[in-house]
């Protein structure tokens, strides 16, 4: 399946390309940043309001409560806005309740008289504190849920206006994005900055660049971020071949600026290889979330065998929630599985940690060549035996270097899982422009919910050595999705 092939030669177009995936990388890596540069300082967000340790825990499940209270709301945003526009401004206002979140936390009890904006805060604000930063602590949550919907939304855009991969990479920058935030934050506090001289500068660098990365959109969103690419009236010609497929050839531009010249598809392209979705329709299908109909053929396949959007939604949660599975366990228990299993120093348990993301990196700055080469379903099903066989390595030898090898090998396999779930929940035939990747989303946000308690169940009836089972079971289960229909109905690869 090829889809139409970007207008390489118009240095117009290539230059709005451009600043697009600029300006959706920038809402990535907004994303991981801003967020991480709290997460890295909630020892002092803890001090600060002299929480207990069970009074610290609820005060950190406000952030999954707040993004799963945002349920189906972001699709609707979009639609009426524009995924670019819903995602600088959630993006702003995230940074605006981080920093205010911070000036608050900086008056409660257990801060130190000088270090804050109000030294301490004034006595009767003292029991409501925390309560304030609980509350703030979940509007954050509640936005993060829609910028998140918004960014992955706008990257789809921008990948199918392109013509070529970039989804993978931009959930790297998101990775990257979480680094330096995180190590900004490390800095602030080994250099004793209060918190909330550091997350207002964060959140003004933040401000700044989501109003910057709405403007390289162009002085408008892409119109096909609210109905997706714009529906087009169709004039069904026979292809040059004379196979029976048909060329829509008629209709605006998915790309600001260009001209209607712009959005033909190359001689020969299918209406469906031109929009990137299997039967013709656009991403996301059209504003009220009717299924465009695919342009008929005398030799056309038949579609009435294919699975519903509702089983094809379910399938692409599995496989979001499988990746979920893989990088929980990189990321929470990789260090102390290092170090109880693997035998190492508790200085250098850390280690595993660094080369799981490592891998992880590396997979999904290099996944994107790889999707345009083989597709979607290949690069899960190699993924998925990437897994597999590192996680079976960790666990069956145990020694220092197979726990490396094994962690390497699941973050670089289980990369690229979460971002196929994305693109292929916003491809998905019938559901209203926006609503597939929300409904995605949303799920996975209550699903990841589980995936640590269930690791920690399963160390206690197993041990930690073989715990690392629930991966090895991901890993099968990916290899089996990338057989089904579920990702090559919405596949756009092999380009």
């Amino acid at each position: 399946m090829k889809p139409a092939e970007e207008p390489r030669t118009d240095p117009a177009v290539r230059a709005h390309h451009a600043r697009a995936r600029l300006g959706a990388s920038l809402f990535f890596f907004l994303n991981g940043f801003l967020i991480s540069g709290l997460l890295t300082r909630l020892p002092e967000v803890k001090g600060l309001l002299a929480l207990t340790e069970v009074e610290f825990g609820f005060i950190i499940a406000a952030l999954p409560v707040g993004s799963i209270a945002a349920a189906a709301l972001p699709a609707p945003l979009i639609r009426r806005f524009g995924a670019a526009a819903v995602a600088s401004a959630g993006t702003a206002v995230l940074a605006l309740v981080f920093t205010a979140a911070a000036a608050v936390a900086a008056l409660g009890p257990g801060a130190e008289a000088g270090t804050g904006p109000g030294s301490g805060g004034p006595a009767a604000w003292a029991p409501a504190i925390p309560w304030i930063v609980a509350g703030l602590i979940a509007l954050a949550g509640f936005l993060d849920a829609v910028v998140d919907a918004a960014q992955n939304v706008h990257g789809l855009i921008v990948e199918q206006a392109r013509g070529t991969s970039i989804f993978n990479s931009l959930h790297a920058i998101w990775s990257v994005g979480s680094v330096t935030g995180g190590g900004l934050g490390l800095l602030a506090s080994t250099l004793r900055i209060p918190l909330w001289a550091h997350l207002s500068v964060s959140g003004a660098i933040g401000v700044g660049l989501a109003l910057w990365a709405w403007r390289l959109s162009g002085p408008n969103p892409f119109a096909s971020d609210r109905t997706g690419p714009a529906p087009r009236k169709r004039t069904v010609i026979p292809d040059e071949d004379d196979s029976g497929e048909t060329t829509d050839v008629a209709g605006a531009s998915a790309v600001p600026g260009a001209s209607p010249a712009d959005a033909r598809p190359a001689a020969g392209a299918t209406a469906a290889e031109e929009t990137g979705t299997p039967d013709g329709t656009s991403v996301g299908d059209t504003a009220g979330g009717e299924a465009a109909r695919p342009a008929s053929s005398a030799s056309g396949p038949d579609r009435s065998a294919a699975p519903s959007k509702w089983a094809l939604l379910a399938g692409v949660i599995a496989l979001g929630l499988l990746g979920a599975f893989v990088e929980d366990l990189g990321m929470n228990w990789s260090s102390l599985y290092f170090s109880e299993v693997g035998g190492v120093g508790v200085q250098f348990a850390g280690i595993a940690f660094v080369v799981a993301l490592t891998g992880q990196l590396i997979a999904r700055f290099t996944a994107d060549r790889l999707t345009d080469r083989i597709g979607r379903p290949g690069v899960v099903l190699s993924g998925g035996v990437c897994v597999t066989i590192g996680m079976l390595i960790a666990m069956g030898v145990a020694q220092p270097w197979a726990v490396v090898v094994g962690f390497f090998l699941s973050g670089y396999g289980s990369a690229t899982f979460i971002p196929t779930a994305y693109a292929a929940a916003g491809m998905i035939p019938g559901f209203g422009h926006g609503m597939g990747i929300t409904l995605a989303s949303w799920a996975l946000r209550i699903a990841m919910l589980s995936s640590s308690p269930l690791i920690g169940l399963t160390a206690g009836a197993l041990g930690l050595r073989y715990a690392l089972v629930i991966t090895v079971v991901a890993g099968l289960g990916a290899i089996v999705l990338a057989f089904t229909p579920v990702l090559r109905s919405v596949d756009t690869g092999r380009r």
